[in-house]
Formats: C-alpha cells, sequence, structure tokens
C-alpha cells in the first residue's frame, strides 16, 4: 500500500510540475476517425519552428514550445491531407482538430529525404543521410548516428544503454550475436535504422510492463529481401619488415532475408591481427538469466592496450557459423545457431607492477606467450510470441578446450607456464506467459544450467594444480499479473537451487569443498503508466538456507527497487532509479583452500557464509530533437557495496598471496557521465563529445592498518565526420584519459596522476569514381614521461565497382616496434610494453554474388 501511496504522489508531483507553452490534442479525419502520423509544428512569430510533435495511434499529440518566444500558430500536416493551421490564441487543449483529405499534384521535384524523424515511441535514421562514402557496414553508419554508439566489441548503446534487441526486419535472427550481422552486413542494403525506444519484447506485457532499453530494427532496401546474396572476400600479403612472414585473410557469407524465412552464414579465417571471436559473442546479452561459470583459474594473461587491438594482436583465426530463423505457419519463431571457433594468439611483452597494498613490493616479469581455443557452441530457440500467449523454450551449450603455454623471466628467474582447461555448460530455458480476457496474466519460467570446468596450472614453484569444478543452477517460478486502480501488480512465487563443488590438489594439498543454497523468494512489482508518466515498484523478500563446510545459514533478506520516468515533452524526458541487491557469496567467493588463480598469484577466501549487499541509484536526462538532429544524455550515479572484505596482500617473492581478514568495510562509488551528439544535413556532418567521471572508494591493508583510498578516472572523447565534398571526406576521434590513486587519510601519500591521449585521423579522397585513397594516423602520448609517445600511419588505395572491390593496404608504414602504457588499478601501478604488429603489406580482394 505504501509503494502504491508513493506512486500516486510522484505523478501528481509530475502533472502538477508541467511546463507552459504545452499543447495537447486529438486530430481526427472528416469521417471522425483518429488520426496516426500527424506532424504537429508549433511556429513562433518569427515564423520558426520552436516546437513539434506527432500524433499515435489514437490521434493524441503532446507538443511544447522550446524557444522561449512568442507562439503564433499550429499546424497540422500529413500527406495526402490539407494542411491546418490555427492561430495560438485560438487553440485551447484537448481540442479536437479535423483534416480533410486533399488531392497531391505532382510536379518536378528534388526530394530530399528526413535524416531523422519520430513516429510515436520510435526513431527512424535514413541511412543515406549518414553514411559517407567510405562506410561499408551498416555499423560503420551506426557509430554517425547521433545517441547510438558501437564499441570496440560490436556492442551497441542507445544513450549510453545497451539496446536489448537487434531486428532485422521486425525478426529475430541473431540474438545477442549481433556484431556478425551489424559489421558484415553492407550499408548498401540498408535503408533505414530504427530505434524502438522502451522496446518491451513480449507482446502480452506491452501496455502492461515497461522497458527502459531501446531495441534497434534494421530496414532493408525492398531489393534485397527475399532474395539469396553472398560475400566473398580475400586477402593475402607479407610483412615487409624483419623478415617475411605470409599474411591471410578471407570470408565467404551468405545470407537471406525474407518475411517467413532469415538465414547469415558464415566462415572467416584470418592472422592480420583481426578479432573475430567477438562476432559469435552473446555481447546483447538476451538471455533473462546468465548462469554460466568462469570456474576459478584462466589461460595466461594476454592483456591488450587501449589502441587498436589489431596492432598487438598477432593471430590465427577460423570461425565458421551460422544462424537459420523460420516462422512457422502459424506465425512461432524456430532459431537455430551453430558456431566452431579455432583462435590462436600470440603475445609478448614486458613490464613492472607495483602492489600497493603490499608495502610497494615491486615485481618485474617478462611474457612470451602461445594460447590456443578450440570451442563449439550452439543454441536452439522456440518462440511464440502473440498478444495473448508467449512461450519460449531455448536449449543451448557450449564445449571448449583452452591451452595456452609461454615462458616468464620473473625477476630474472626463468619460468614456464602451462594452462590446461575444459568448459562445458548445457542449459534449458523455458518461459510461458498467457494475457486472459480481464487482461490478467500468468507465468511460468524454469532455467536449469549444469557447468563442468576441470582445469590444470603449472605454478611457480614447478608444481601442478589441478582443480575440478562443477555447478548446478536451476531457478523457477510462477507469477501471477493483474491490474487495480490503474496499476499492474505482478506477484511472483521462486524457487532457486545452487550446487558447487570444487576439487583441488596440488603439492601435498588435496580438499573437496561444497556448496549448497536454496532460496525461496516472493516479489511484488507494481507497475503504473500513464500519459508521459512510467512507474515500477518491486519488494523482494527472500528467505535463503545453504552449508558450506559443516556451517549452515538461513537468512531472509528484503530487497526494494524503484524506477520513475518521465516524459515532460516529446523532446526531454528524466528518470529515477534506486535498487537494492543482497547477493550470496557463491564457492568461487568463499573457498578457503589457497588456490592459485595464475602462475604467480595464490588466493584464499574468508570461508564464511557471507552476504553482499549494493545500493545503486541513479538520475539521468535526456533531450531528443530529431528535426535537429541532436540527442543529448546525462547522468548521475551513486553505488554502495555493503560488507566489503578486507584481504591481507604479501609478495613473498615470487608469489603475490592474498589472504582474507576480519574485516569488512562499506564502499561508495560516484559517477557523472555526460553526451551529446548532433548530425547536419551540410557535409553529412557528426559531432559527438561524451564525459565521464568516476570515484571509486575502497579500502587496503597496509602494514596491519586500514587505510582509505579512492580511484578517480576520467574519460573524455570528441568525434567529428564530415564530407564536404564527393571528392573527400574525413574523420576525427580524440580521446583523453586519467587515473589517480588517492589516499583519502592523506593526500601526500596518493600517486601521481596519469594523463595519456590518443588521438586519431583518417582522411579518405576519391579522385575517380569508384576509387578511393585513404590515410589514417594514430597519435598516442601520455603525462607520463616515462613512456614513450607513438604515431601509427596505414594508408590504402581501393578500386571497385558495383559488385566487386580491389584493395591494397600497407599497414604501420613508420614500423614503430614497441608501444608503453602505464595505468593504475585499486591494487596496483602497472607499466606494460607491447610489442607491435611490424609494417605490413595486403592485397583483398571483395567479390559481391
Amino acid at each position: 500500500m505504501r509503494i502504491t501511496t508513493i506512486i500516486i504522489a510522484l505523478l501528481a508531483f509530475c502533472c502538477g510540475a508541467m511546463a507552459q507553452g504545452e499543447y495537447r490534442g486529438v486530430v481526427k479525419d472528416d469521417a471522425k476517425h483518429p488520426m496516426s502520423g500527424v506532424s504537429v509544428m508549433i511556429f513562433a512569430t518569427d515564423n520558426k519552428a520552436v516546437g513539434f510533435g506527432i500524433t499515435d495511434d489514437n490521434g493524441t499529440f503532446v507538443a511544447q514550445d522550446h524557444g522561449g518566444k512568442d507562439i503564433a500558430y499550429l499546424r497540422f500536416s500529413l500527406l495526402g491531407y490539407k494542411t491546418v493551421k490555427i492561430p495560438a490564441a485560438r487553440y485551447h487543449n484537448g481540442q479536437t482538430v479535423v483534416m480533410t483529405p486533399e488531392g497531391i499534384k505532382l510536379k518536378e521535384v528534388n526530394v530530399r529525404p528526413d535524416r531523422m524523424r519520430q513516429r510515436n515511441d520510435t526513431l527512424i535514421y535514413n541511412v543515406l543521410n549518414f553514411k559517407q562514402a567510405q562506410d561499408r557496414s551498416i555499423a560503420d553508419v551506426i557509430k554517425k548516428m547521433p545517441g547510438l554508439s558501437v564499441d570496440a566489441n560490436g556492442r551497441i548503446e542507445f544513450e549510453g544503454t545497451p539496446i536489448n534487441k537487434f531486428y532485422i526486419e521486425g525478426m529475430d535472427l541473431m540474438g545477442g550475436k549481433y556484431a556478425q550481422a551489424s559489421e558484415n552486413l553492407s550499408a548498401d542494403k540498408v535503408r533505414s535504422v530504427q530505434v524502438l525506444q522502451n522496446h518491451q519484447p513480449v507482446k502480452t506485457l506491452k501496455g502492461v510492463k515497461f522497458s527502459d532499453q531501446a531495441a534497434l530494427n534494421i530496414v532493408l532496401r525492398d531489393d534485397v529481401k527475399n532474395a539469396w546474396a553472398g560475400v566473398i572476400e580475400a586477402t593475402a600479403g607479407s610483412s615487409a619488415q624483419d623478415g617475411a612472414r605470409v599474411l591471410y585473410g578471407g570470408k565467404a557469407m551468405a545470407m537471406m532475408f525474407g518475411r517467413r524465412h532469415q538465414n547469415l552464414s558464415m566462415y572467416k579465417g584470418d592472422n592480420t591481427g583481426k578479432d573475430i571471436a567477438r562476432e559469435v559473442v552473446d555481447i546483447a546479452n538476451t538471455t533473462r538469466r546468465v548462469q554460466e561459470e568462469r570456474g576459478v583459474i584462466s589461460r595466461i594473461a594476454m592483456s591488450s592496450p587501449s589502441i587498436d587491438a589489431t596492432r598487438t594482436t598477432f593471430n590465427q583465426s577460423h570461425l565458421v557459423a551460422t544462424n537459420d530463423l523460420v516462422k512457422t505457419k502459424h506465425k512461432n519463431d524456430v532459431r537455430v545457431q551453430i558456431d566452431y571457433l579455432w583462435n590462436r594468439k600470440e603475445a609478448d611483452n614486458s613490464g613492472t607492477t607495483t602492489y600497493i597494498d603490499a608495502d610497494g613490493a615491486m615485481l618485474s616479469e617478462e611474457n612470451s606467450v602461445t594460447a590456443t581455443e578450440s570451442r563449439v557452441k550452439g543454441e536452439m530457440t522456440f518462440k511464440a510470441n502473440k498478444d495473448k500467449l508467449f512461450v519460449e523454450s531455448r536449449l543451448r551449450g557450449s564445449m571448449a578446450v583452452e591451452k595456452s603455454r609461454g615462458t616468464a623471466v620473473l625477476n630474472g628467474s626463468p619460468t614456464a607456464q602451462d594452462v590446461k582447461m575444459r568448459r562445458a555448460y548445457i542449459s534449458e530455458d523455458f518461459r510461458a506467459i498467457t494475457k486472459m480476457k480481464n487482461g490478467r496474466t500468468i507465468e511460468f519460467s524454469s532455467l536449469s544450467t549444469y557447468n563442468y570446468l576441470p582445469g590444470q596450472l603449472l605454478t611457480v614453484g614447478g608444481n601442478t594444480e589441478s582443480i575440478d569444478m562443477t555447478s548446478l543452477m536451476t531457478d523457477n517460478y510462477a507469477a501471477f499479473g493483474h491490474k487495480t486502480f490503474g496499476f499492474y501488480l505482478n506477484h511472483k512465487l521462486g524457487y532457486k537451487i545452487k550446487a558447487q563443488t570444487m576439487d583441488v590438489e596440488y603439492a601435498g594439498t588435496a580438499t573437496k569443498e561444497d556448496y549448497t543454497q536454496n532460496n525461496i523468494y516472493w516479489t511484488t512489482t507494481a507497475n503504473y503508466q500513464r500519459h508521459g508518466l512510467k512507474a515500477r515498484a518491486s519488494l523482494t523478500a527472500d528467505a535463503m538456507f545453504r552449508s558450506y563446510g559443516g556451517e549452515k545459514e538461513t537468512r531472509v533478506t528484503v530487497q526494494p527497487a524503484a524506477y520513475v520516468n518521465y516524459e515532460w515533452t516529446a523532446l526531454f524526458t528524466t528518470s529515477l532509479n534506486y535498487a537494492y541487491t543482497e547477493t550470496p557469496n557463491a564457492l568461487t567467493a568463499i573457498y578457503r583452500t589457497p588456490v592459485f588463480t595464475s602462475y604467480r598469484s595464490q588466493t584464499a577466501h574468508a570461508g564464511k557464509l557471507e552476504s553482499s549487499g549494493a545500493h545503486a541509484s541513479s538520475l539521468s536526462m535526456s533531450y531528443k530533437n530529431p528535426i535537429k538532429g541532436i540527442i543529448i544524455s546525462a547522468m548521475a550515479q551513486w553505488s554502495r557495496r555493503v560488507n566489503q572484505v578486507l584481504y591481507k596482500s604479501q609478495y613473498t617473492n615470487p608469489v603475490y598471496v592474498r589472504t582474507p581478514t576480519d574485516h569488512r568495510y562499506d564502499a561508495d562509488s560516484y559517477m557523472l557521465n555526460a553526451s551529446a551528439s548532433q548530425s547536419f544535413m551540410w557535409a553529412k556532418t557528426f559531432l559527438s563529445l561524451s564525459y565521464r567521471h568516476t570515484w571509486a572508494n575502497h579500502c587496503l591493508l597496509q602494514r596491519d592498518i586500514v587505510v582509505p583510498w579512492q580511484m578517480q578516472s576520467q574519460n573524455v572523447r570528441l568525434k567529428v565526420a564530415m564530407q564536404p565534398s564527393k571528392y573527400f571526406s574525413y574523420e576525427l576521434n580524440s580521446r583523453m584519459q586519467t587515473s589517480r590513486q588517492v589516499n583519502r587519510d592523506d593526500h601526500a601519500l596518493s600517486g601521481d596522476k596519469i594523463t595519456s591521449f590518443s588521438h586519431g585521423m583518417e582522411l579518405f579522397v576519391f579522385p575517380l569514381e569508384g576509387m578511393e585513397i585513404g590515410v589514417k594516423n594514430d597519435i598516442c602520448h601520455s603525462s607520463d614521461k616515462s613512456v614513450s609517445n607513438n604515431i601509427f600511419t596505414d594508408a590504402h588505395i581501393s578500386y571497385g565497382k558495383k559488385k566487386w572491390e580491389l584493395k591494397l593496404l600497407c599497414r604501420n608504414i613508420f614500423g614503430n616496434h614497441l608501444y608503453e602504457r602505464r595505468i593504475q588499478t585499486s591494487t596496483t601501478d602497472v607499466y606494460t610494453a607491447y610489442r607491435l604488429r611490424p609494417r605490413e603489406i595486403t592485397l583483398n580482394l571483395l567479390l559481391e554474388l
């Protein structure tokens, strides 16, 4: 009842805070039918547009002026209907505007399509107005669309939040592995990119349970649909420095995007440094819950610097993947995804690590590592997504063998490294929702996963450590939803089981640890949606019963959460979010047996049944103006991690050991995040600026004294893209990163502030039709004078027609051998020097079939 009162109070406040200058109403045709998609424009006395809105399916609209000027009139327009102008003085809120059909007289005109437009909750980007001549894939174009971004892993975000679905012609072919499509689908085949804001992918929950994430829908050209197409690409070349090394790359891809059948299948091979493995990673995390475990040990670390990964990656990679989606005669989806990856990487680096939590102990290290991974993944999904019924059944599995070997010179002593691991899991995920005539819903869900994670690790002392870990997890619940007093209430009763075992054996140590956990939980969620207000509040009561090493615990927790989003106008939205979650520390966070997690690092935990809590809150705003092509977003976040274990760190040459203590502490973190991006019709100009500042508090145990520290970091990015002429275009990227470890008790003991810069410029010239000449320059430098500056230059020339392209590329023209970097973490100060790929020349041929 208290939650309901709070939500009603928030609604009353938001409604009372309505700004002046807001216009509401209904648009109907002369037959009194509601009209959707009508453009509502507000004009000032100087005849400039200062606001807009669009009617929804019920013909209603909300528009507000943002110019701070005297309003002259409102204009209502829709193709095929006579434009209506109403003086502002004669318009009253709630008025019904009637539009009459009008014949269209066609003339010889030059048509310039809108670059961006909004239809209800959907933003539509016209690809033609954002694509520049050098762009090949649709991902290249998405990077230049305001509000959207693509990170180094291919993950797409809208206003800083990852998308929850990636559709092609409204169909979910790729699931979470959408980088295969976004980075291989030619931009020339795409007509528009749609951003479905606040997208609820389950039709039975539309209008019932809202989402704060967006989805992306790729709309293809008509001539591309329902037809098979193929791409063949071959690359050959050689290094032109430090001896010859044969280089190769290749791609064979077939695709078809129809109304009832879609398929994307491909083979890729590469040894030029490209990371093709990320194309089969679930970057969208579309599964409702993730139960795949990583285990305790991992392959030998092969860290990469914050520059183009292809400059430091020495690889041999092969990937085969197929994605097939069939829509049955009952309009249900059957999707099959299978991929196989064989990936070998080599790395050479050297550096020093200073352990702040171990009295400043310093370790020097030189590594030469080769890591090989062989992995197969599969997924089969059946989905019925209808207005009254939703059923989804997903069977997933994976098997992988990972081996890494290397040699290290540790503080001057040669040391062998060897890690062997097998990873396997199988998961079944079932969910069903039915909506009854009275609007009530019933939901059932079951998710179960089994993980098998055996591995071996060669320690610095020459001993072989063996760890066999298994994990069985299941989460099952039933839920009932109904409406009352304008609220949609959902009540969920669930039961979880987690059972984990870990066998550890090395150097006379042989232990077996078991952990079991049972949870019974009840969650009540209230959703409210009216006009521009969306509010959600939930309360979870969780009863947990668990045991470990003869110790048993019964614990009951209450975990609240609340979310409020208000759309003040069609342009401006704010939201407030808070949640408290409590996570029990499972076996991988409480095991008491000292375990080598790497060849020179050993960790043990408290061996106690403990839980960690986390408070998280955020306040965000968003401003979107499709007319001007501008999107601005900002967010302030606060979080507190409760009951954190304080570890004591010791460096006993050459092993770094972390052991738990009885100290516990709470850690606060703060973050400010803002971004602004705008596109202009002139020269297809795109500007983007983003800023992030974080303050993360933590504690270290130094000489048996608890010392409070704070990790401060900043990240500023600037992007500019422009094509002033059909003969040339350019792209600029600039980034500044700062980091500093601050001693909160004595600032004199704080570390140095490290600032690093990277600037990239790409210039493209198009002297003839079909010809492209490009030069790319990257400059990296730092305020830390102990690391060197770097300049990287690449150049290419290509020539192509509609169905083929030939490209000659030279990378690292100046033949840089070394890249140096210094970074700080909460416990370390690390200097690393990386070996770079030499000067290389490749010839690439691409054919479209």
